[in-house]
């Protein structure tokens, strides 16, 4: 799974990885103040609250607004896909069982509210086993 985290970087293009970047250095003291937040959010598992901080943080940047959905695409709603893909068969046939959520560690920050909103946002991989 390491060697597919790190796949699903390379496959965002070198523009926006660049423009990611930049715009991070250049904000990073705006987007530091969006750590707790987002943390706070997580461990409500409010995940409205977490699209809205993510959402106000790019309207601010309309500029950046092409290399965020291009960043959603390649780091959610692909990896969303697959990681529904993988679980769909085994989950349907029992073979894996449902364990409650171990809470969140604070330390996880905004990855593992975005890690958390792509279970269970729509479209989430939970919201499509529902479906």
């Amino acid at each position: 799974m390491l060697e597919e985290q790190i796949a699903a970087f390379d496959t965002i293009p070198l523009a926006t990885q660049v423009a990611m970047l930049r715009h991070a250095l250049d904000n990073r003291d705006m987007l530091a103040g969006n750590v707790e937040p987002t943390i706070a959010a997580w461990l409500r598992g409010d995940l409205a609250g977490l699209a809205r901080i993510s959402d106000r943080t790019y309207e601010r940047f309309p500029d950046l607004r092409v290399h965020y959905s291009r960043l959603v695409k390649h780091m959610i709603l692909d990896r969303t896909a697959l990681m529904h893909h993988r679980l769909f068969l085994p989950l349907r046939s029992g073979r894996l069982r449902r364990r409650r959520r171990a809470a969140p560690v604070r330390r996880a920050g905004a990855a593992g509210a975005a890690q958390g909103g792509r279970l269970s946002a729509d479209p989430g991989v939970v919201s499509g086993f529902r479906g």
